[in-house]
Protein backbone atom coordinates (compact mmCIF):
# COMPACT_ATOMS: atom_id res chain seq x y z
CA UNK A 1 0.00 0.00 0.00
CA UNK A 2 1.36 3.70 -0.38
CA UNK A 3 3.18 4.58 2.16
CA UNK A 4 1.50 8.31 2.53
CA UNK A 5 -2.15 5.89 2.85
CA UNK A 6 -0.79 3.33 5.47
CA UNK A 7 0.74 5.86 7.76
CA UNK A 8 -0.52 5.04 11.33
CA UNK A 9 -3.55 2.72 9.92
CA UNK A 10 -3.20 -0.25 12.05
CA UNK A 11 -3.94 -4.11 11.00
CA UNK A 12 -5.37 -5.65 13.80
CA UNK A 13 -9.14 -6.40 13.43
CA UNK A 14 -12.11 -9.15 13.94
CA UNK A 15 -9.83 -12.28 13.18
CA UNK A 16 -6.24 -10.68 12.66
CA UNK A 17 -3.81 -8.73 11.40
CA UNK A 18 -4.38 -7.68 7.19
CA UNK A 19 -0.79 -6.93 6.58
CA UNK A 20 2.02 -4.73 8.13
CA UNK A 21 2.23 -1.19 8.81
CA UNK A 22 4.18 1.01 7.37
CA UNK A 23 6.60 2.68 10.26
CA UNK A 24 7.53 5.34 8.08
CA UNK A 25 5.69 8.85 8.74
CA UNK A 26 3.84 9.81 5.59
CA UNK A 27 2.95 12.60 4.01
CA UNK A 28 -0.40 14.10 4.97
CA UNK A 29 -1.77 16.67 2.61
CA UNK A 30 -2.22 20.09 4.39
CA UNK A 31 -6.31 19.69 3.72
CA UNK A 32 -6.44 16.99 6.09
CA UNK A 33 -3.47 17.10 8.44
CA UNK A 34 -4.84 18.68 11.58
CA UNK A 35 -7.90 15.74 11.61
CA UNK A 36 -5.63 13.17 10.77
CA UNK A 37 -3.47 14.32 13.56
CA UNK A 38 -6.17 14.09 15.92
CA UNK A 39 -7.21 10.87 14.89
CA UNK A 40 -4.07 9.77 15.54
CA UNK A 41 -2.94 11.06 18.53
CA UNK A 42 -6.89 9.40 19.79
CA UNK A 43 -5.72 5.83 17.90
CA UNK A 44 -2.86 5.61 20.06
CA UNK A 45 -4.30 6.00 23.17
CA UNK A 46 -6.22 3.16 22.19
CA UNK A 47 -9.55 5.31 21.77
CA UNK A 48 -10.38 3.94 18.32
CA UNK A 49 -14.28 5.19 18.76
CA UNK A 50 -13.14 8.76 19.44
CA UNK A 51 -10.64 8.49 16.02
CA UNK A 52 -13.25 7.20 13.89
CA UNK A 53 -16.15 10.08 15.13
CA UNK A 54 -13.72 12.72 14.59
CA UNK A 55 -12.94 11.52 11.37
CA UNK A 56 -16.17 11.38 10.35
CA UNK A 57 -17.04 14.60 11.18
CA UNK A 58 -14.07 15.98 9.36
CA UNK A 59 -15.23 14.22 6.85
CA UNK A 60 -18.90 15.63 6.49
CA UNK A 61 -16.73 18.99 6.54
CA UNK A 62 -14.58 18.86 3.70
CA UNK A 63 -15.27 18.88 0.07
CA UNK A 64 -14.88 15.44 -1.60
CA UNK A 65 -12.53 16.08 -3.75
CA UNK A 66 -9.99 17.43 -1.13
CA UNK A 67 -6.44 16.29 -1.10
CA UNK A 68 -6.01 13.37 1.28
CA UNK A 69 -9.36 12.25 1.62
CA UNK A 70 -8.64 8.90 1.29
CA UNK A 71 -6.23 8.59 3.64
CA UNK A 72 -8.89 10.36 6.56
CA UNK A 73 -10.93 7.69 4.83
CA UNK A 74 -8.68 4.94 5.17
CA UNK A 75 -7.94 6.21 8.73
CA UNK A 76 -11.84 5.69 9.50
CA UNK A 77 -12.25 2.13 8.54
CA UNK A 78 -9.40 0.97 10.18
CA UNK A 79 -10.76 3.05 13.35
CA UNK A 80 -13.74 1.23 13.45
CA UNK A 81 -11.81 -1.67 12.68
CA UNK A 82 -9.77 -1.49 16.00
CA UNK A 83 -13.40 -0.71 18.02
CA UNK A 84 -15.13 -3.77 16.53
CA UNK A 85 -17.62 -1.71 14.56
CA UNK A 86 -16.39 -3.67 11.38
CA UNK A 87 -20.20 -2.91 9.57
CA UNK A 88 -18.87 0.91 9.69
CA UNK A 89 -15.90 -0.03 8.15
CA UNK A 90 -16.90 -1.27 4.82
CA UNK A 91 -18.02 1.73 3.54
CA UNK A 92 -14.72 3.62 3.76
CA UNK A 93 -12.70 0.94 2.94
CA UNK A 94 -14.66 0.51 -0.06
CA UNK A 95 -14.87 3.45 -1.24
CA UNK A 96 -10.83 3.64 -0.98
CA UNK A 97 -10.28 0.87 -2.72
CA UNK A 98 -11.82 1.96 -6.01
CA UNK A 99 -8.38 3.50 -6.20
CA UNK A 100 -6.43 1.62 -4.36
CA UNK A 101 -6.21 -2.06 -4.93
CA UNK A 102 -3.86 -3.09 -2.30
CA UNK A 103 -6.88 -2.08 0.62
CA UNK A 104 -8.30 -5.55 -0.54
CA UNK A 105 -7.20 -7.24 2.65
CA UNK A 106 -8.12 -4.54 4.73
CA UNK A 107 -11.89 -4.71 3.66
CA UNK A 108 -11.90 -7.94 4.08
CA UNK A 109 -11.06 -8.01 7.18
CA UNK A 110 -13.85 -5.66 7.84
CA UNK A 111 -16.43 -8.05 5.87
CA UNK A 112 -15.34 -11.13 7.65
CA UNK A 113 -15.80 -9.37 10.84
CA UNK A 114 -18.97 -8.56 9.94
CA UNK A 115 -20.01 -11.68 8.80
CA UNK A 116 -19.43 -11.75 4.92
CA UNK A 117 -17.41 -13.72 4.52
CA UNK A 118 -18.45 -14.40 0.89
CA UNK A 119 -18.05 -10.77 0.21
CA UNK A 120 -14.88 -11.47 2.65
CA UNK A 121 -13.62 -13.66 -0.08
CA UNK A 122 -13.86 -12.13 -3.45
CA UNK A 123 -12.12 -8.85 -1.80
CA UNK A 124 -9.19 -11.16 -0.68
CA UNK A 125 -9.13 -12.78 -4.05
CA UNK A 126 -8.83 -9.22 -5.70
CA UNK A 127 -5.11 -9.03 -3.82
CA UNK A 128 -3.95 -12.89 -3.76
CA UNK A 129 -1.87 -12.34 -6.69
CA UNK A 130 1.96 -12.13 -6.68
CA UNK A 131 4.25 -13.05 -3.31
CA UNK A 132 3.32 -9.53 -1.56
CA UNK A 133 2.68 -9.61 1.76
CA UNK A 134 -0.83 -8.84 1.24
CA UNK A 135 -0.53 -11.37 -1.33
CA UNK A 136 0.10 -13.91 1.24
CA UNK A 137 -2.18 -12.67 4.01
CA UNK A 138 -5.16 -12.73 1.70
CA UNK A 139 -4.19 -16.35 0.70
CA UNK A 140 -4.10 -17.30 4.00
CA UNK A 141 -7.53 -15.72 4.94
CA UNK A 142 -9.11 -17.42 1.60
CA UNK A 143 -7.98 -20.90 3.23
CA UNK A 144 -9.06 -20.18 6.16
CA UNK A 145 -12.58 -19.36 4.82
CA UNK A 146 -12.66 -22.21 3.00
CA UNK A 147 -11.68 -24.46 5.32
CA UNK A 148 -14.98 -22.97 7.09
CA UNK A 149 -17.39 -23.66 4.53
CA UNK A 150 -16.21 -26.83 3.72
CA UNK A 151 -18.28 -29.84 4.78
CA UNK A 152 -16.03 -32.81 4.16
CA UNK A 153 -13.82 -32.82 7.43
CA UNK A 154 -10.80 -33.95 5.49
CA UNK A 155 -10.51 -31.47 3.03
CA UNK A 156 -11.67 -28.70 5.98
CA UNK A 157 -8.55 -29.84 8.19
CA UNK A 158 -6.41 -29.23 4.93
CA UNK A 159 -7.44 -25.92 4.64
CA UNK A 160 -6.94 -24.83 8.64
CA UNK A 161 -3.60 -26.44 8.20
CA UNK A 162 -2.82 -24.39 4.89
CA UNK A 163 -4.01 -21.03 6.65
CA UNK A 164 -2.30 -22.01 9.64
CA UNK A 165 0.91 -22.68 7.79
CA UNK A 166 1.14 -19.48 5.82
CA UNK A 167 0.34 -16.80 8.82
CA UNK A 168 3.24 -18.88 10.67
CA UNK A 169 5.28 -18.64 7.11
CA UNK A 170 4.42 -14.30 7.57
CA UNK A 171 5.33 -14.26 11.51
CA UNK A 172 9.03 -13.55 9.38
CA UNK A 173 7.72 -10.63 8.26
CA UNK A 174 5.43 -9.50 11.48
CA UNK A 175 5.54 -11.62 14.85
CA UNK A 176 1.78 -10.91 15.17
CA UNK A 177 1.05 -13.15 12.50
CA UNK A 178 2.11 -16.39 14.82
CA UNK A 179 -0.39 -15.18 16.99
CA UNK A 180 -3.04 -15.63 14.32
CA UNK A 181 -1.23 -18.93 13.51
CA UNK A 182 -1.65 -20.24 16.97
CA UNK A 183 -5.50 -19.54 16.89
CA UNK A 184 -6.22 -22.32 13.93
CA UNK A 185 -3.54 -24.46 15.64
CA UNK A 186 -5.40 -24.17 18.70
CA UNK A 187 -8.59 -24.78 16.79
CA UNK A 188 -7.55 -28.09 15.06
CA UNK A 189 -6.53 -29.41 18.49
CA UNK A 190 -10.00 -29.03 20.23
CA UNK A 191 -12.01 -30.41 17.54
CA UNK A 192 -13.01 -34.25 18.17
CA UNK A 193 -13.66 -34.57 14.70
CA UNK A 194 -9.99 -34.42 14.20
CA UNK A 195 -8.42 -35.78 16.97
CA UNK A 196 -5.47 -38.27 15.59
CA UNK A 197 -2.33 -37.55 13.74
CA UNK A 198 -3.72 -33.85 12.79
CA UNK A 199 -3.80 -33.03 16.74
CA UNK A 200 -0.15 -34.36 17.48
CA UNK A 201 0.64 -32.26 14.42
CA UNK A 202 -0.84 -28.88 15.31
CA UNK A 203 0.70 -29.86 19.17
CA UNK A 204 4.22 -29.88 18.01
CA UNK A 205 3.60 -26.68 15.23
CA UNK A 206 2.51 -24.67 18.04
CA UNK A 207 5.90 -25.70 19.93
CA UNK A 208 7.48 -24.67 16.73
CA UNK A 209 5.88 -20.85 16.79
CA UNK A 210 6.78 -20.68 20.88
CA UNK A 211 10.39 -21.90 20.04
CA UNK A 212 10.37 -18.99 17.26
CA UNK A 213 9.04 -16.18 19.01
CA UNK A 214 12.33 -17.66 21.81
CA UNK A 215 9.79 -18.70 24.05
CA UNK A 216 11.63 -21.83 24.96
CA UNK A 217 10.37 -23.33 27.97
CA UNK A 218 6.19 -22.90 26.40
CA UNK A 219 7.93 -24.66 23.78
CA UNK A 220 9.40 -27.28 25.13
CA UNK A 221 5.89 -27.88 26.83
CA UNK A 222 4.41 -28.36 23.57
CA UNK A 223 6.73 -30.83 22.51
CA UNK A 224 6.64 -32.58 25.50
CA UNK A 225 2.68 -32.82 25.03
CA UNK A 226 3.57 -34.37 22.10
CA UNK A 227 5.59 -37.11 22.28
CA UNK A 228 3.94 -38.21 25.99
CA UNK A 229 -0.32 -37.67 24.69
CA UNK A 230 0.49 -38.55 21.26
CA UNK A 231 3.05 -41.43 20.99
CA UNK A 232 1.07 -42.89 18.33
CA UNK A 233 2.16 -40.56 15.52
CA UNK A 234 5.98 -41.44 15.79
CA UNK A 235 6.66 -38.82 13.12
CA UNK A 236 6.06 -36.02 14.94
CA UNK A 237 6.97 -37.36 17.96
CA UNK A 238 10.58 -37.66 17.03
CA UNK A 239 10.41 -34.11 15.37
CA UNK A 240 9.56 -33.40 18.99
CA UNK A 241 12.23 -34.74 21.10
CA UNK A 242 14.56 -33.15 18.94
CA UNK A 243 13.38 -29.90 19.16
CA UNK A 244 12.77 -30.19 22.65
CA UNK A 245 16.38 -31.21 23.22
CA UNK A 246 17.40 -28.21 20.86
CA UNK A 247 15.05 -25.78 23.35
CA UNK A 248 16.55 -27.43 26.93
CA UNK A 249 20.23 -26.76 24.38
CA UNK A 250 19.62 -22.98 24.69
CA UNK A 251 18.69 -22.73 27.81
CA UNK A 252 22.22 -23.89 29.38
CA UNK A 253 20.37 -27.27 30.55
CA UNK A 254 22.14 -29.67 28.46
CA UNK A 255 21.37 -32.37 30.51
CA UNK A 256 18.11 -32.14 30.14
CA UNK A 257 18.46 -32.03 26.28
CA UNK A 258 21.33 -35.50 26.25
CA UNK A 259 17.83 -36.84 28.19
CA UNK A 260 16.11 -36.55 25.57
CA UNK A 261 17.85 -37.58 22.84
CA UNK A 262 18.38 -40.56 24.74
CA UNK A 263 15.33 -41.25 25.41
CA UNK A 264 14.84 -40.90 21.54
CA UNK A 265 17.74 -43.50 20.74
CA UNK A 266 16.54 -45.87 22.73
CA UNK A 267 13.35 -46.48 21.24
CA UNK A 268 14.81 -47.83 18.11
CA UNK A 269 12.11 -49.87 17.24
CA UNK A 270 9.70 -46.84 16.76
CA UNK A 271 11.66 -44.44 15.67
CA UNK A 272 14.69 -45.89 13.92
CA UNK A 273 12.81 -44.95 10.31
CA UNK A 274 12.72 -41.60 10.89
CA UNK A 275 15.73 -39.17 10.19
CA UNK A 276 15.75 -37.84 13.99
CA UNK A 277 16.85 -41.25 14.98
CA UNK A 278 20.65 -40.54 13.53
CA UNK A 279 20.14 -36.70 14.21
CA UNK A 280 19.87 -37.92 18.43
CA UNK A 281 22.84 -40.58 17.79
CA UNK A 282 25.18 -37.96 16.07
CA UNK A 283 24.78 -35.25 18.46
CA UNK A 284 24.53 -37.38 21.56
CA UNK A 285 28.15 -38.63 20.15
CA UNK A 286 29.29 -35.08 19.35
CA UNK A 287 28.47 -33.96 22.58
CA UNK A 288 30.67 -37.09 24.46
CA UNK A 289 28.13 -39.48 24.55
CA UNK A 290 28.45 -43.62 24.46
CA UNK A 291 25.95 -44.53 21.48
CA UNK A 292 25.55 -47.93 20.05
Amino acid sequence: MNAALLGFVAVVCAGGISFAANDAAPVVPAPVAVPYAEAKKAMDAGDFAAAAKGLEEALNSIEPGTDGINLLRLALGNAWLRAGEYAKAIAPLEIVSTSDATVFPLLGDALRGAGRFEDARRAYERAADGDSLNARYSRARISELAGAAEVDQAAALELFFNAADAFAALGADDAVYFDEAAKLYESIIRNRKWRGEATARAIYSMGELERVRKRLPEAIAYYQRCFVTWMRYPKWCALSYMRASECFEALGRRPEAMAHLRELVRKADKYGKFPEFNEAKNRLRAWGDVVP
